[in-house]
């Protein structure tokens, strides 16, 4: 999963720093997330899932498209729980 937080932010031509400032998190929690040294909360998908309208489908597995199309908020919300941290 880091690598496609990263890969978004690299899509979204933002630094760690502008990444972390539309998500509530710092720079360094970003680079950690993105080395696989920090642990990514359900929290930290939600926002970043709505902050770039990114599919949480994408962000759990990888399979589908990056960004939202037609998903409702209940397939997004059963993808979240059964993500297994």
């Amino acid at each position: 999963m880091q690598e496609r937080i990263k890969h978004l932010r690299i899509t979204l031509e933002l630094s760690q720093k502008e990444f972390g400032k539309r998500t509530n998190l710092s720079q360094n929690q970003i680079c950690l997330m993105e080395r696989g040294h920090r642990r990514i909360t359900k929290k930290t998908l939600i926002i970043i899932s709505n902050e770039f309208n990114i599919s949480m489908k994408w962000l759990l597995s990888g399979e589908g498209s990056m960004f939202k199309s037609n998903y409702s908020l209940s397939l997004e919300i059963n993808e979240l729980f059964q993500y297994d941290n």
